[in-house]
C-alpha cells in the first residue's frame, strides 16, 4: 500500500520519489540554498533540479525518507514555503526588474492565489503572475495568467504549453487587488464545479465553451 505523504510527491519508475520544494516562489538566500543542500546530503539525495516552476526538486528520494525530509524542510524554512494546489510561477518583480509597474506586487498576488487554491478542489491549475505585461512568468500559456498593467491587473484563462499549445483568452482587466481576489475565487469555484476527472482548464473550457465560462464567472 502506498504511504501517505505530508505534501505532494511524484513517483518515479525506479520506486524513488521527487519532491518539489518551493521557497518563496524561487527566491532564496545563499544560506538557504546551503541549508537545502545539507538536507539533501543528509538523506543521500544525489540529484537536485531547478524546475520550470522555480522549485528545487529532490529527484531520487527513498519512500521511507519522504516525510522525514518534509518535516525538516518545514522546520527549516517555515512560512517561506508555499504549497498551493497546482503551481505558481512569478517574475523577478518589483524588487529587481526595471519594467515592473509600481503597485503590481507579484508576490502578494501569488500568496493570494495560493490562499484561494487551498480553498478549492479545482485540480491542477498552473498560474503565472507578472508585474508587467511582458509576461516573464509566461501567463499567456498557463491555465491561469495574471499580469500587471498601468491600469490594474489583467486576467487570462485556458493557456497550455503542452503538446496542444493554446494561448489563454482574456477574461478581465483594470482590476484592483480586491477585485482580482473576488474574480479568482469565482474562477477556482468554476473549475471545482465543472471539471471532470483530472481535466485541465483548457479542456474544460473547450468542452463547455468560453461563453459558458463567462456566463458563470462574469455573469455575461
Amino acid at each position: 500500500m502506498e504511504k501517505s505523504f505530508k505534501h505532494n510527491v511524484t513517483l518515479h519508475k525506479d520506486g524513488t520519489y521527487s519532491m518539489g520544494i518551493s521557497i518563496n516562489y524561487g527566491y532564496m538566500t545563499p544560506d538557504e540554498l546551503i541549508a537545502l543542500a545539507n538536507i539533501a546530503k543528509k538523506y543521500n539525495v544525489t540529484t537536485c533540479m531547478a524546475t520550470t516552476a522555480k522549485k528545487i526538486s529532490f529527484m531520487d528520494v527513498k519512500e521511507d525518507d519522504v516525510n522525514k525530509i518534509w518535516d525538516e524542510i518545514d522546520e527549516t524554512f517555515g512560512e517561506r514555503l508555499s504549497y498551493p494546489h497546482g503551481k505558481i510561477v512569478v517574475c523577478p518583480g518589483l524588487e529587481y526588474c526595471k519594467f515592473a509597474l509600481a503597485g503590481r506586487d507579484n508576490k502578494k498576488i501569488a500568496k493570494m492565489v495560493e490562499e484561494i487554491s487551498l480553498k478549492h478542489n479545482a485540480g491542477k491549475i498552473k498560474v503565472g503572475v507578472t508585474s508587467c505585461p511582458l509576461g516573464c512568468a509566461m501567463p499567456r500559456i498557463k491555465d491561469l495568467g495574471i499580469f500587471g498593467t498601468p491600469y490594474g491587473w489583467s486576467v487570462v484563462i485556458g493557456g497550455n504549453a503542452g503538446a496542444h499549445t493554446t494561448i489563454a483568452q482574456p477574461v478581465a482587466d483594470k482590476l484592483s487587488d480586491e477585485e482580482l481576489y473576488q474574480l479568482l475565487d469565482k474562477i477556482y469555484q468554476y473549475f471545482e464545479d465543472n471539471r471532470t476527472g483530472k481535466e485541465r482548464t483548457v479542456s474544460t473550457i473547450k468542452r463547455l465553451g468560453f461563453e459558458h465560462f463567462k456566463a458563470q464567472v462574469l455573469g455575461e
